[in-house]
Parts: C-alpha cells; structure tokens; sequence
C-alpha cells in the first residue's frame, strides 16, 4: 500500500462522510462530483479497503470505512483547528522573541524600550542576551540584532532604525589640570580613552565649517565598554567620545563636560538585522516596527517610550 495519503482525499472523504453524499460534497467544496468521486475512488485504491458502498441514491460506510472516518476526522478537526490557532497567533503577537544587541547599549537604553513593548503586547516573551560577539543569528536561534556601526558584508536582513550621536567629553577636573583643547590637533597633548572601534575606524572623525579633521588614537587607555570609559574620564583620567544615550546625563548633570562642541563627530547607525523578510513572525515584525517607531530618525530617542 502507498503510505502516502492525499490529504485532500482525506478533506473529501470526510466531508462526503459528514454531508452525506458526493453531490452535496462537492457543492460545500465547489468541486465537479467527478472528482469528488475520483478522489474517494483514489483514496480506497490507496488504502486497498473499501470505504463506502455506493449505490444511485446514496453511499453507506462499511465497518472499515465507520473506523478510518473516526480517526481520520479528529485528525482534520485537529488540523483545522491547528491552523486556526496558528492564524490567530499572526493576528495577536505570541510566542518568544530571542534578542541579541552590544552591552553598552542593551544597558543604557533596551531595557525601557522592551518594557514599553511588553507593555503593549503582553503575550510575548523576551529573552535579551547583550554581547559583544558577532552572534549567528540562524545556528544560535535569535530571531533579530541589534547592532551599531557600519555593518560588514551580511546574508541577513537589516534595517537602519536610528543614528546614534557622539560627543567629546571630559571632567571638569581633568580640564582644570590640563586646560580644554580648542583645535582639534591640540588633542594630540592629551591622554584619549578610546574604544576598540574608534581604533579600528582610524581615530576620531571631527567636522565643523572648517572641514574634516581626524585625530589618530595611541593606545594608552583602551576599553570594549563605553560605560567604562565614561567612568574612567569621570574620574579624570583624559578625553574620550561617548555615544549620547551616555554622554547627554553626564554633561547635564555636570559630571562630564562637552569640549570641541563645533567639531561634530559622525552619527554612528543603529542597524536591527534577522535572517529574513520571508514568512517574518507577526510578533517579531511587531517588535522591529515598536524599535523604529521609538528610536527617532537621526537621533536615539532617550525618552522613556509609552506603550
């Protein structure tokens, strides 16, 4: 016997079963009643049992047929209702969100935002991991990244949800013992706290009416933490660029002191990246529209978001 059974036959045999007739079978499924018949024929050839006794007027269930319809019907129950729930799951976000974005930033800012979503979708689950590493989204089973800088070549999706502003800070403390810079070529004389990527980019990038000046990085003091440098430049131990979801408290709150302010530094993008745009789950969806909706165009929002 073939094992493999048409499930459209199935649909049929139990419908004919249920409405008690091939014409009123194919009428409910808008199908000819040849191949109503056809199917119903197929499907006993299949399982070499005779299902139904047919004659001109109507078809009768053998003791066989009375069983298979049985199971085959809480099967299709089943399937139907399995397919009910799965559509209403992408009506009504469910299900668990696997996150993954850098430390610095999970830190400072994720945590209000996922609360604001949770609030306004209550029957998804999170689970954040904040790293430093490349996560592989697919063999690690994240649904979506965030991540920030420019991206290197990727098979995923990615969407540019915000730009994240930078400034060049130190303690009031520091100043005093050795005077504010007021051209970017005197950072030379100063101790700069600097992180891996800074390193990476060539140093710090400064633009005012003047043009562009980069400012090379020694590696004196050097951290994979923008937290750390924060702390670091508090405690008076030099100049460093903060990203501003840091540096804005600080400056306000006269901890740290904005220098160079005509001398902007690039606005580094904030990227979310997942492996798809195909069949995307309606609550993963839902979450990367609340992180656009919150994190406002050329700048990141610092506001705690409603829901």
């Amino acid at each position: 016997m073939d094992r493999s059974i048409d499930l459209n036959a199935l649909k049929i045999f139990v419908k004919t079963v249920r409405l008690n007739g091939i014409s009123h079978a194919a009428r409910d499924l808008g199908l000819p009643k040849s191949t109503v018949s056809l199917k119903l024929r197929q499907l006993e050839e299949q399982l070499g049992i005779r299902l139904l006794q047919r004659t001109t007027r109507r078809q009768v269930l053998t003791d066989e047929g009375r069983g298979y319809f049985e199971a085959v019907s809480r099967l299709m129950d089943d399937l139907v209702a399995a397919n009910l729930s799965l559509a209403s799951r992408q009506l009504l976000p469910l299900g668990t969100i696997r996150v993954t974005a850098p430390v610095d930033f999970g830190t400072a800012r994720l945590g209000c935002l996922l609360a604001g979503f949770r609030s306004r979708y209550p029957a998804v689950q999170l689970e954040v991991e904040l790293t430093g590493r490349r996560v592989n989204l697919v063999e690690e089973g994240f649904d979506l990244a965030l991540r920030l800088g420019e991206l290197e070549d990727s098979t995923f999706v990615c969407r540019k949800i915000a730009s994240v502003g930078q400034k060049l800070v130190a303690s009031p403390g520091y100043l005093r013992g050795h005077g504010a810079p007021s051209l970017p070529a005197e950072l030379g004389r100063h101790v700069c706290l600097a992180h891996p990527s800074q390193l990476k980019a060539g140093g710090w990038r400064l633009r005012s009416a003047l043009g562009l000046e980069i400012h090379p990085l020694a590696s004196d003091f050097v951290a994979n933490s923008f937290h750390l440098l924060r702390d670091a430049a508090r405690q008076d131990h030099g100049i460093t660029v903060l990203p501003d979801y840091l540096a804005d408290e600080e400056v306000a709150a006269g901890q740290l002191v904005e220098i160079l302010p005509d001398w902007k530094l690039d606005p580094v993008p904030l990227f979310v990246l997942y492996p798809s745009n195909k069949l995307l789950a309606t609550r993963v969806r839902k979450l990367i529209d609340y992180l656009g909706e919150h994190l406002e165009p050329g700048q990141l929002a610092s506001a705690v978001p409603s829901p």
